[in-house]
C-alpha cells in the first residue's frame, strides 16, 4: 500500500483529490497521513521516494477562492520528453496550472530511487474537477451561463486535450517507475450517447393557428409552397395519432444507432415548464410521451431528468421535477440502479447546481460541457465525484462530463463548424483523445437535430465510427 503524506493545510480538499486521483481513477489503495512538511510525499515501505510540489494547497487562505489564487498566463509547459520513461500524453508539452521549477531549472529531478516532480498534480486536478475558476469569476453569456472564453482551459489553449488524464498518466508514469509491480484499475472506451428531449414532437400540441403560421412561415418567408400539403397531410396524420409523421419523433432512429454499435442512449426528458420562451410544452404525463418511455425501457435505453431553464438555481423545482420523473416512470414500470440529470441550456452555477442535485438525490450528473465551445470542462473524460467549494466536503454526485453537444459545434452563433467534414473532424479528435485514456466519451445529440439529412449523416458517422 501506498503512504501519502501532506502538509497540514486543506486538508479536506487534499483528501478528496487523492480519493479521486488513487482511488477512482487509478484504483490504489494508499493510506494518508498529516504531517509538518511543504510538499507531498508518497512512499511504499521501502527507500523510495516520490515528492509532489504542492503549491495549490500552500495558499493562504485569504487568497482562498479569490482572483489572487488564479493561474497567471501564459503557463509554463512540462515536457514528458524528461522523464526516465514514456508517458501516455496528448502532446509532448503538457501546461502547467501550478507548479514550481526545481533547482535544476526543469520541473523534475529523479535518480534511481527518487523523483521529485515540480507539476503540482493534486492542486492542478482539484482546480479542474471542482470548476474552482468558475467560483471566482463572475463571467456570464447572455443565459447566464459561465463561458467558454473566460475559461483557463481555452485561454491557454487545451480546451480540447483531458489535461487532468494527461496529469493522471505522468503520476502513473512516475509510480510505476518507482514501484513497477503496481497495478491500475483497468478501463475500456466507450461511447454514451445522450438526448436531451426539449420537444419530443413537432405536431402534436400543434394547433390550427398554429399551423398556420407554420405554412404561412413556409410559404413567404422560406417560398417552400410545395411542402404545404405534404406538412398538412403530416400534421393531419399526427393529429390522430399515428407519430410516425411527426419529425421530431427519431427514438425508435436513435435506439436503432444505438444498438448497432452495442450501446445504451440515455434520454432526459423534462417534467416541468416555467419558462414559455425556453421550456418545452409537452407533458411527461401525456400518453404519448408514456408510450416511448415505455419503448425505451423495452429496449434496454435509459431514462433521465432535463432539468428546466430556471431550475439550476431552485432546490424546490428540482425535487419537484425529479419526483415526478420517478413517479411517471414507476408507473411504467421503469426502474433503473442510477438517475442522471442535465440542466437545460447546460445552465449551471457551481457550486450551487450540484448541491441542489446531490440534495435532491439525483445519482449523476451530466451537464458539464461548455455551450459555446465543445471539448474538456472538466478536463477529464473520466466519471468521478464531487465536491462542494463553499461547504469544503465531497457530495454524494458524480459528474459524468459531457464532451460535446451537437448545436455547439455545428451552429454559427457557437464554433459554427456546420454539418461537414469540419466538425466530424473537429468531434472526431475529442472522441480519439477520450479513446487514448480509454475513457468515456459523452455526446448530447438533440432529437430535433436528426431531421436534416447533413445532421443525420454527421451523427453515423461519430457513432459508427466509435470503436
Amino acid at each position: 500500500m501506498l503512504t501519502i503524506k501532506i502538509p497540514p493545510l486543506y486538508m479536506n480538499e487534499h483528501r478528496y483529490i487523492i480519493d479521486v486521483i488513487f482511488g477512482e481513477f487509478l484504483g490504489l489503495a494508499v493510506d494518508v497521513e498529516v504531517e509538518d512538511r511543504e510538499d507531498v510525499l508518497i512512499t511504499a515501505g521501502d527507500e523510495r521516494q516520490l515528492y509532489l510540489c504542492d503549491v495549490f494547497f500552500a495558499m493562504p487562505q485569504a487568497r482562498w477562492l479569490r482572483e489572487a489564487s488564479l493561474p497567471a498566463l501564459p503557463l509554463a509547459e512540462f515536457d514528458v520528453h524528461t522523464l526516465p520513461f514514456p508517458v501516455k500524453t496528448v502532446h509532448e508539452k503538457v501546461p502547467i496550472i501550478y507548479g514550481q521549477q526545481m533547482d535544476n531549472s526543469r520541473y523534475v529531478k529523479y535518480t534511481e530511487d527518487q523523483i521529485e516532480l515540480g507539476v503540482d498534480i493534486l492542486g492542478s486536478s482539484f482546480f479542474m474537477l471542482t470548476r474552482y475558476e468558475e467560483c471566482v469569476k463572475k463571467a456570464q453569456d447572455a443565459y447566464q451561463r459561465f463561458p467558454a472564453t473566460a475559461s483557463l482551459s481555452y485561454t491557454a489553449g487545451f480546451i480540447d486535450r483531458p489535461i487532468v488524464n494527461e496529469y493522471v498518466e505522468i503520476l502513473w508514469g512516475c509510480l510505476c517507475y518507482l514501484w513497477p509491480g503496481l497495478v491500475r484499475r483497468r478501463r475500456r472506451f466507450r461511447i454514451q450517447p445522450t438526448h436531451d428531449v426539449d420537444d419530443p414532437f413537432f405536431y402534436r400540441n400543434m394547433n390550427l393557428y398554429r399551423l398556420a403560421r407554420h405554412l404561412a412561415g413556409k410559404a413567404w418567408r422560406e417560398g417552400k409552397y410545395t411542402e404545404l400539403w405534404s406538412i398538412f397531410r403530416r400534421w393531419l396524420h399526427v393529429q390522430r395519432g399515428d407519430l410516425s409523421y411527426d419529425p421530431f419523433n427519431t427514438f425508435e432512429l436513435i435506439m436503432d444507432i444505438s444498438e448497432l454499435m452495442g450501446v445504451e442512449s440515455t434520454f432526459f426528458f423534462m417534467t416541468d415548464h416555467l419558462d414559455e420562451k425556453f421550456d418545452g410544452d409537452y407533458r411527461i404525463t401525456d400518453p404519448a410521451v408514456r408510450t416511448y418511455l415505455g419503448k425505451i425501457k423495452r429496449r434496454g435505453h435509459k431514462v433521465g431528468l432535463h432539468c428546466s431553464y430556471s431550475s439550476y438555481l431552485s432546490p424546490d423545482q428540482v425535487k419537484k421535477e425529479y419526483a415526478l420523473l420517478r413517479q411517471v416512470c414507476a408507473q411504467e414500470g421503469i426502474t433503473q440502479e442510477l438517475w442522471g440529470s442535465r440542466q437545460h441550456f447546460l445552465r449551471w452555477e457551481t457550486p450551487t447546481t450540484f448541491r441542489i442535485l446531490a440534495d435532491v438525490g439525483v445519482d449523476y450528473d451530466t451537464t458539464l460541457t461548455f455551450a459555446d465551445h465543445a471539448g474538456f470542462r472538466c478536463g477529464v473524460c473520466y466519471e468521478y465525484p464531487v465536491y462542494d467549494l463553499a461547504a469544503g466536503q465531497p457530495l454524494k454526485l458524480r459528474e459524468r462530463p459531457l464532451i460535446v453537444m451537437e448545436c455547439t459545434v455545428i451552429d454559427g452563433h457557437y464554433m459554427g463548424l456546420g454539418a461537414g467534414d469540419a466538425a466530424l473532424e473537429y468531434i472526431t479528435m475529442l472522441k480519439d483523445h477520450c479513446k487514448l485514456f480509454e475513457g468515456e466519451f459523452v455526446l448530447l445529440w438533440h432529437n430535433t437535430r436528426l431531421i436534416d439529412p447533413a445532421e443525420l449523416w454527421l451523427y453515423k458517422s461519430i457513432m459508427t465510427n466509435s470503436l
